[in-house]
């Protein structure tokens, strides 16, 4: 358990002080697109009240496959958390993009 949203704001606002300097900030590792799930819940809820401060996300990762290696062979398998498709031609993972969009965040570059 994460905890309650305020730990969360102190615990993130007390290690983003270059913020107050006007420093710009990039959030990541947001996990996934599971309200259900207080890290996420927590994560989009700051960046909403923060927006002003932040300057766009990343995202872990992006890659549709994966790679494996066991046993002196070694193979590619769908990366069921990348925002992307395994042929990179389609993205995986829309509800998360949606969100941070809306959000009026865009991916860092």
């Amino acid at each position: 358990q994460v905890g309650g949203y305020d730990l969360v704001e102190w615990t993130l606002s007390d290690r983003v002080a270059p913020q107050k300097a006007g420093w710009p900030i990039v959030i990541t590792e947001f996990g996934t697109d599971n309200d259900e799930l207080a890290w996420w819940r927590h994560s989009i809820r700051y960046a909403e009240y923060h927006s002003s401060v932040i300057a766009g996300f990343a995202y872990w990762a992006i890659d549709g496959l994966k790679y494996k290696a066991e046993n002196n062979e070694s193979w590619y398998e769908e990366e069921t958390w990348g925002l992307l498709l395994g042929d990179y031609q389609g993205v995986r993972q829309p509800k998360i993009l949606t969100r941070l969009e809306s959000l009026g965040l865009q991916p860092a570059t």
